[in-house]
């Protein structure tokens, strides 16, 4: 292997933060740096993808603690490919930003490269995350860079479809967080396979009242229906007060 799954979290990060110093030294790198860093994140996902179909999922535990109590990040096959594919249109993206972006100020377009990037690594560790909660603390991070990047272009357009979207999300995250605290509250862990093991001990009270609070979650944020209706009435709320302001 040329890699392992914590560099799909470690490297987009760094790059992220180390960002505005690459522009300090020249300002072209602000530009080419998230391209280089997709680009090795396509190759390694592709590696690993075709590891774990050959030898089985890659497990990699974070700082020496083991699952149930530390954090783990599971690479299998289905993961792999969410992964391949989130890193291949990061890169498609990166491609049409670069020359798009060539025309704007140096400094939105150093925003937008760090947010892209972040937005990225979130919706990765989404999908490697062995743990409920860095599954939230992921969502989060998504949740953040897509606000960002929504309100990018400064106008009163942009700026209330972000906060629009800030309000749904902080919503459908207040849902997933009390589904979480149900679940370890009723279990003492956070681990998605020790939870599987141990789901049928739990009341089905509470089983059932998490799964409803967790996919009313999802389905805010995916607008999934019948939940799609909470957006649009939403929508229309902002509406009759724009009107009557």
């Amino acid at each position: 292997m040329v890699g392992t799954p914590v560099l799909f979290i470690a490297i987009p990060l760094l790059a992220a933060f180390l960002i505005p110093l690459f522009g300090m030294i020249w300002k072209e790198l602000v530009r080419i740096v998230p391209g280089l860093v997709l680009a090795y994140m396509l190759v390694l996902s592709v590696t690993l993808f075709n590891h774990v179909l050959n030898y089985g999922p890659i497990v990699e535990i974070i700082a020496g603690w083991s699952p149930p109590l530390g954090i783990n990040l599971v690479f299998s096959p289905f993961s792999g490919f969410l992964v391949t594919l989130m890193t291949f249109l990061g890169f498609i993206i990166w491609i049409y930003s670069y020359r798009f972006k060539r025309n704007v100020d140096f400094e939105p377009s150093k925003k937008y490269f760090i947010l892209l990037l972040m937005l990225i690594t979130g919706s990765i560790g989404i999908v490697l995350t062995g743990d409920i909660f860095n599954m939230f603390v992921f969502i989060e991070i998504v949740g953040i860079s897509g606000y960002a990047l929504t309100a990018f272009y400064t106008g009163r357009n942009s700026a209330e479809a972000s906060f629009k979207y800030l309000f749904m999300g902080s919503l459908a995250s207040s849902f997933l967080l009390i589904a979480i605290m149900i679940i370890y509250t009723q279990l003492g862990t956070l681990n998605m396979a020790d939870i599987a093991g141990k789901i049928h001990t739990v009341e089905p009270i509470y089983k059932i009242t998490a799964l409803i609070f967790f996919l009313v979650a999802i389905g805010i944020e995916a607008e999934i229906f019948p939940l799609k209706f909470v957006w649009f009435i939403l929508c229309l709320m902002f509406q009759v007060r724009l009107i009557s302001f």
